[in-house]
């Protein structure tokens, strides 16, 4: 053991401040040896780190590629798909395009055979109205009934379709007794008879005059009875004529107008 010799105060602080550096140069060198050393294992930690990660990112790709793969041959699936949908569709249209054909030249036919009937019934018209016989109405004989048409008076129609016209729009009332029973007949989209009720003043026809639809209709025979019902406005038209004429043919058109031939 070294015995420091008794010294001055001054070199005493020289001395402690050589010991001071010496203690400071060799904890200098500890801490380089200890950052050296933690270096290395920052360095190795991150090599290590790295190689994890290039790991993860080779098996993403990987994942990634495989998913390429399966979504290229989807693809490829839905194109041969698409490819047989579109060849279906056009065989499809050919067909439907054969049975519009087919269908249109049906039509065709069909509006000219309907041409034809129609000309034919244009002409079978004409025909029963250049041989319509004229119609004329009396008076029906019922209680209560008011004083019969002056004589040398005949009441009729223009024609069959202005009857029809006239019920149709109920500007007259078409009546069918049937066994002592009268009907009103209605015509809207069919033809019907409904219960007469009440009391009317009522004008006899001649069952030849009456269109032959209703007959048909209703099955009528001899023994039915046919009359109508005149309105206020064409009743006191034919009495406005009659005051004015003596005699004549009272003629109603479908119009519910009234003229004397």
């Amino acid at each position: 053991m070294l015995i420091r010799q008794c010294q001055s105060p001054q070199d005493e602080v020289e001395a402690l401040n050589a010991d001071v550096m010496r203690f400071m140069a060799i904890l200098g060198l500890c801490l380089m040896l200890i950052f050296a050393a933690m270096e290395g294992v920052r360095v190795s930690s991150m090599e290590t780190l790295n190689k994890t990660q290039e790991q993860v990112l080779l098996k993403r790709q990987s994942e990634l590629e495989q998913k390429i793969r399966e979504l290229i041959q989807t693809k490829r699936t839905l194109v041969a798909t698409l490819r047989v949908v579109q060849q279906k569709a056009e065989q499809s249209k050919q067909h439907l395009q054969e049975q519009y054909d087919i269908k249109k030249n049906q039509a065709d036919q069909l509006l000219l055979q309907l041409a034809q009937l129609k000309t034919s019934q244009i002409k079978k018209t004409a025909i029963k109205q250049a041989l319509r016989i004229k119609r004329t109405v009396k008076p029906l004989k019922q209680k209560n009934s008011s004083k019969p048409q002056k004589k040398g008076y005949v009441l009729r129609f223009s024609n069959d379709e202005a009857l029809i016209q006239l019920v149709k729009q109920q500007q007259i009332q078409l009546i069918l007794t049937k066994q002592g029973v009268p009907f009103q007949v209605r015509h809207n989209r069919t033809i019907s008879k409904h219960p007469l009720k009440g009391k009317h003043k009522m004008y006899a026809l001649n069952n030849h005059t009456v269109p032959q639809i209703y007959k048909i209709t209703f099955s009528s025979n001899m023994t039915d009875q046919w009359g109508v019902i005149l309105p206020p406005k064409i009743t006191t038209s034919l009495q406005r004529i009659m005051q004015q004429h003596s005699s004549g043919e009272l003629e109603i058109n479908a119009l519910g107008n009234v003229s004397i031939k």
